[in-house]
Order: C-alpha cells, then sequence, then structure tokens
C-alpha cells in the first residue's frame, strides 16, 4: 500500500455566458507524486531562498500570474528537471452540456473533478492505496467546507473500498506541490487560450490534456 499525493489546481472561469473576458476553457489539473517526494518540496524550497533578495520577495510562495518572467523561468525550469505528472481536464465552455450548467457552478466544479479523477485514479493508485488530494484554501469558511465535501464525495465515489481518502486544504504558498499545479495549469491556460507559448516547453512533456464538450 502506497501513499498517493494528488496537488489539485484550477485554470478559467466558471462564467458561461459571452461576456468579454471569459475564458474559453474552465479546467482543472493535477500534480501526482506517489510516496515521499521530500528532494522536490526541498529543491522547490530551496529556490525560493535563492531567489528572494530585497528587490524580489516571494513571502508567500511562488504564484505563475504574479511571479516576474525571470523568477518565472526559473520555477518552470526546475518544474520540468523534477518532471513530474501532470493531468489536466479542460471544458470547451462553448459546448457546454445544458444540463450540468444549469445546476450551477457548485455542480459544475464537482462535475468536472469527477471527469478528472475518474479517468486518472486508478493510472496513479492501487487497491489499498491512500490518496492524499490537496487544494488551495480560497473563498470563504463555508466555500471551504463545500470544495471540500465535494472533493471527498468525488474521490470516494471511485470504488471507495480499495482506496483510503484524505481531503487537504492549505494555503498555496505553504506547498511546492499547489505551487508547480498553479505553474502548470497557468501556462496550459495560456497556450489553449492562444496567448503565449513562452513558458509552454517546459510543461508540455509532462502533461496529458483531457477537453471535454469537444463538439
Amino acid at each position: 500500500m502506497a501513499d498517493v499525493y494528488m496537488y489539485a489546481g484550477l485554470t478559467g472561469d466558471l462564467g458561461f455566458t459571452r461576456a468579454e473576458g471569459s475564458s474559453t476553457y474552465f479546467g482543472v489539473g493535477t500534480a501526482t507524486y506517489v510516496e515521499t517526494h521530500s528532494g522536490p518540496l526541498w529543491e522547490g524550497l530551496r529556490l525560493r531562498w535563492e531567489l528572494e533578495n530585497p528587490r524580489v520577495r516571494i513571502e508567500n510562495g511562488f504564484s505563475a500570474i504574479d511571479d516576474k518572467p525571470p523568477t518565472r523561468r526559473r520555477v518552470y525550469q526546475l518544474i520540468h528537471q523534477q518532471a513530474p505528472r501532470l493531468d489536466a481536464t479542460l471544458l470547451v465552455k462553448a459546448n457546454a452540456y445544458d444540463r450540468v450548467v444549469s445546476k450551477g457552478p457548485d455542480y459544475v466544479l464537482k462535475w468536472a473533478w469527477l471527469q478528472h479523477i475518474q479517468r486518472i485514479v486508478w493510472d496513479v493508485a492501487e487497491p489499498g492505496d491512500s490518496l492524499h488530494f490537496i487544494t488551495a484554501s480560497v473563498g470563504t469558511r463555508k466555500q471551504r467546507e463545500d470544495l471540500w465535501a465535494s472533493l471527498y464525495n468525488v474521490c470516494v465515489e471511485q470504488r471507495p473500498e480499495f482506496l483510503h481518502v484524505k481531503v487537504h486544504q492549505w494555503e498555496r504558498g505553504s506547498s511546492w506541490g499547489l505551487q508547480v499545479i498553479d505553474y502548470a495549469m497557468w501556462a496550459t491556460s495560456r497556450h489553449e487560450e492562444g496567448l503565449d507559448d513562452t513558458f509552454w516547453p517546459f510543461i508540455q512533456p509532462h502533461i496529458t490534456i483531457e477537453k471535454l464538450w469537444r463538439r
């Protein structure tokens, strides 16, 4: 029996109107590590120590959307070197299923996670393994509790007699794994939206993408 750690992230928005600025895709993704991954965690922390100086503050960890390009490049280089397993599930919002969207954004989020997890869980875990699902702590307390419950329910729906599940909600800056998936989803989104491929080559060899609603 093994411990499997899945660090979870999001990209895009849950708006399904054609409002200006709305994303083409909404996506969920994971960076997965099996058993001890102290090496990557230490390397991420060491890079943070190395890059921080009076002009570059990394008080809350790395953030793909906020970090400066030189910092981004160093983080992407390290992720590429570590080569974690990355998976993303993207919903093509223009082709959304009315039966899913009509139930509201919380349901869409749970539905997206269900599609993602049931696609990969038995690639990364075996019967009897313990699955640790780690997501960033965001929103109000009730929103965090609702998300925790949804993720737990999604996970245990996947053959609960064979899998032990724990859901963790941490601040993004407290975990290199959450920063890895944040960076991975940011590069994936920009690539898929046709915005900027500067950092996509660092992520492309390590990520598997599935697009849903591709009518």
